[in-house]
């Protein structure tokens, strides 16, 4: 009966450092996923140039004088 005990404690003992293993893995792994993926956000987000799409909002007087601007 002591050498089941034993076994039973020393098999429960790995079972937990293996699972702790697995947890610290996955979060260790998380986070460097992550940084990845927000730097490749980063790079699709950043393609936008200043300039290429811009819009005034400008009120005068008459028509022909806002086609005039608009050329």
């Amino acid at each position: 009966m002591c050498l089941r005990k034993l076994s039973y404690s020393l098999s429960f003992e790995v079972v937990v450092y293996m699972s702790l293993k697995v947890v610290v893995g996955s979060v260790y792994c998380m986070s460097h996923v992550l940084r990845v993926a927000a730097r490749a956000m980063a790079n699709v987000t950043s393609s936008y140039v200043a300039g290429t799409h811009s819009m005034a909002f400008v009120t005068v007087p008459d028509d022909q004088m806002a086609r005039k601007l608009a050329k």
